[in-house]
């Protein structure tokens, strides 16, 4: 299944606009972040696990895709895990 969600990136005091899409399929389960994220970014799978466990849910057992677009600009900060996980939770159902 694949959801797209809307969000902003800020690059000092300009906001541009973040496509937040995910592709869940069948495959080996994996949780994967791609479109030039930061190290913080690459954290936020670990605090969606912890938040999605602090309502007894749990991330899906399949292949996760999640694509920040434009690929071209380095997204920075935790302000994209909440888009993430709706995303998440939009796709899963």
């Amino acid at each position: 299944m694949f959801t797209q969600i809307k969000s902003l990136g800020l690059f000092g005091l300009n906001a541009f606009p973040v496509d937040v899409e995910i592709s869940i399929s069948r495959g080996s389960p994996q949780f994967e972040i791609v479109g030039l994220p930061d190290a913080t970014i690459k954290e936020s799978r670990e605090r969606i696990r912890s938040a999605l466990e602090t309502v007894c849910m749990a991330i899906p057992p399949r292949h996760i895709v999640v694509n920040l677009a434009p690929a071209d600009v380095k997204k920075v900060g935790t302000m994209h895990d909440l888009a993430i996980l709706m995303s998440l939770l939009v796709g899963t159902e």
